[in-house]
């Protein structure tokens, strides 16, 4: 009981000097007083996670259906792990990584290309690498992913 006691008050301390921190960063010295209080509770985004994406360029379809996806897979949604059982059951376990590993081929390409964006000596790195074609495919991929389809 008394080392439930401690860590809770230890975990209390800590709490309170990111606070005091927090409290002393220009940024959120102006945020409004609602936005705030927001951030101390915890709910530091100010958009879902799909409006974020969508905002970096990621398509409609990349940023609302393949969030959920990972979602699922990351939460353990209970069609994740029907998907998971039959998988494992028919031997398909690529199929399982498959997505996830598009994803990221995705998301890595975008955050080498604004990294090169940044500094032009990791863009002639990436030039005279002869692998700048393979990042542009993947980058494509992701903007313009599902833009056939009728997705709002």
């Amino acid at each position: 009981m008394f080392e439930h006691r401690q860590l809770k008050a230890d975990e209390k301390r800590k709490i309170d000097e990111i606070h005091a921190k927090l409290e002393l960063n220009a940024i959120f010295q102006g945020l409004s007083e609602k936005q705030k209080e927001r951030i101390r509770k915890g709910e530091w985004r100010r958009e879902s996670w799909r409006k974020i994406a969508i905002n970096a360029g990621f398509s409609k379809m990349l940023a609302s259906h393949m969030y959920r996806h990972l979602s699922g897979q990351a939460h353990s949604a209970s069609l994740s792990v029907l998907q998971t059982q039959q998988a494992l059951i028919n031997k398909e376990t690529e199929k399982l990584i498959g997505p996830s590993i598009d994803t990221m081929n995705i998301l890595i390409a975008n955050v080498i290309q604004e990294y090169c964006t940044l500094f032009s000596e990791a863009r002639d790195v990436l030039l005279n690498s002869g692998e700048s074609d393979f990042v542009q495919v993947w980058v494509t991929i992701g903007r313009r992913l599902g833009e056939n389809l009728d997705e709002e």
